[in-house]
C-alpha cells in the first residue's frame, strides 16, 4: 500500500490511569495537552479487563483473547501462545508502520 493511502491509527494505552482523572470525563481535571492530542479521536468509554493485573489484560486487549486462549496468565508470564495473531501483526500485514513504547513489551 501507497503510504498516503493508509489511514493514520493511535493507540494509547495507560496503565492506571483512571478514566475519571481525564478533563473530558471530569472538568476538575487539567489535562490539555492530552485533549489536544486526542481531541479527534475516539474514546472507548466502557471498557471491561479480563484479568486483574496489566499483562494478561492488555494481551486479551491486543488479541481479542481471554488469558486462558492466550496464555498470559498473569505478570510473570512472558510469551502468549505461539501462532496467535494480535493487533500489531495485522496492521503490520497491512500496511502500517508499528512502533511502540512499553516498559515491558516481551509478550509480542
Amino acid at each position: 500500500m501507497e503510504p498516503s493511502s493508509i489511514n493514520k491509527f493511535l493507540l494509547i494505552s495507560i496503565d492506571c490511569w483512571r478514566f475519571d482523572a481525564l478533563s473530558r470525563t471530569n472538568p476538575s481535571f487539567n489535562t490539555p495537552k492530552f485533549e489536544l492530542l486526542t481531541k479527534d479521536f475516539t474514546l472507548a468509554e466502557k471498557f471491561f479487563v479480563t484479568a486483574p493485573a496489566t499483562r494478561p489484560s492488555h494481551t486479551s486487549y491486543f488479541t481479542g483473547l481471554y488469558p486462558f486462549e492466550h496464555g498470559v496468565y498473569g505478570q510473570t508470564y512472558l510469551k502468549m501462545f505461539e501462532g496467535i495473531p494480535n493487533l500489531f501483526q495485522i496492521f503490520a500485514d497491512a500496511g502500517y508502520h508499528i512502533t511502540g513504547r512499553s516498559e515491558r513489551h516481551e509478550v509480542f
